[in-house]
């Protein structure tokens, strides 16, 4: 008589001494805690490279000096960044641990979102710097050139070089009150208009979100010279010219970003978990489940981020136009990347996109084509075979 296993119940196989084994059925999180954790493996890995490596020294800003209010207010604001950035660890980290001994969903979302700046400059890789960071505020330099397959133009002291202290934290806050604004006006909206179609929810959210990220970008970020568009794509742009041009491509991918993120964190099942957390109620210790919902959430938001928005981006990088004037005047704004000082042209709607390497063939701010020693020219057109 055979023995058959009763219904629903998972395979078993023989372990060690012949002791059957029920084979173990792998919940939601275990694989996005898994992920989260190669992917995190990935940056631990870009970042060491950095600091070991050729790049991690200052982007330094030129001969250009900045206007003596505008690095006070830099610093007043990056300041501003790091407090903000400590009470928002300490309400939804710290505080939620103390009273309830437990890792909360917008704790680790706030850690997730911190992790959002390693992928800031990933949108360059294929050549086209469509924005550059103010060299004047502190930077040691970018560890984007460490990335297996970068193209994009980089020699060490010669990169958009990251401010972290501002774009770090920056992310966290950022995405913070993105999601606030977006869950606030899904739950409002739902409560007056629940016959309100889903798509058109989505819609208000995305414009909300495109509307905030222009107030703080435009209001805050770009006047205090953080950084400068160079260019923004086929959308129309504010301020367009000039050091202070906004594109509203930018605002239409934020939109679309957090709206992916609202909609992420508003949708969950009656435990209140994210699809990424689906089945972290049967881990019983508050420390390991604290730690999967972290990387679970680092894998989902790191995901949403490349997607959406950088993939984009990176498309938004191949657009040519030209580098404002403005911009191309200030050495601190260019980075060493293009412009005088340099042998390489900034793009203009009618140059390529930048060459991978100083060795490369590139266009010099005159308008000619630079062929540095060693660089691999055409041999000329190879006729075609027309015989048999």
């Amino acid at each position: 008589m055979s023995a058959t296993l009763p219904k629903n119940s998972a395979p078993s196989r023989r372990g060690i001494g012949g002791d059957v084994i029920a084979a173990r059925e792998y919940e939601p999180y275990v694989y996005w805690a898994t992920f989260g954790v190669l992917i995190m493996a990935f940056w631990t890995w870009i970042m060491w490279k950095w600091v070991t490596g050729p790049y991690f020294v200052p982007t330094p800003p030129g001969p250009t000096a900045q206007p003596e209010w505008q690095t006070y207010a830099q610093i007043a604001f990056q300041a501003f960044t790091i407090f903000a950035f400590v009470i928002l660890i300490y309400k939804l980290i710290v505080k939620p641990w103390r009273q309830e001994r437990r890792f909360t969903t917008d704790g680790a979302l706030l850690i997730a979102y911190f992790t959002m700046y390693f992928q800031d400059q990933i949108s360059f890789m294929g050549g086209g710097y469509w924005f550059t960071y103010n060299a004047h505020v502190w930077n040691m330099g970018s560890w984007f050139p460490e990335i297996p397959g970068w193209m994009a133009f980089a020699q060490p002291g010669q990169t958009a070089g990251e401010p972290i202290l501002m774009m770090g934290p920056g992310y966290a806050y950022f995405f913070v009150i993105m999601t606030a604004l977006g869950i606030f006006i899904m739950r409002k909206f739902r409560d007056m208009w629940p016959w309100m179609p889903t798509p058109l929810l989505f819609l208000s959210v995305l414009v909300a979100t495109a509307l905030m990220d222009m107030v703080i970008e435009v209001g805050f970020w770009i006047p205090l010279g953080f950084y400068s568009y160079t260019y923004g794509g086929f959308l129309p742009m504010i301020n367009a010219g000039t050091m202070h041009q906004f594109p509203m491509a930018e605002a239409l991918g934020i939109g679309v970003l957090s709206t992916t993120i609202v909609a992420f964190r508003y949708y969950t099942n009656d435990k209140g978990q994210t699809i990424a957390e689906r089945g972290l109620e049967k881990v019983t210790s508050p420390v390991k489940q604290g730690v999967l919902r972290m990387f679970a959430m680092i894998a989902m938001i790191q995901l949403i981020f490349f997607f959406p928005y950088n993939v984009s981006m990176y498309m938004l990088g191949q657009w040519s136009s030209d580098w404002p004037k403005e911009i191309q005047e200030r050495s601190y704004l260019t980075n060493g990347i293009c412009g005088a000082g340099t042998p390489r042209a900034c793009r203009t709607s009618e140059t390529p996109v930048d060459v991978p390497s100083a060795t490369g063939i590139s266009v010099t701010p005159d308008g000619q084509l630079m062929i540095p020693a060693g660089a691999k020219k055409p041999q000329g057109a190879i006729p075609f075979i027309t015989g048999p």
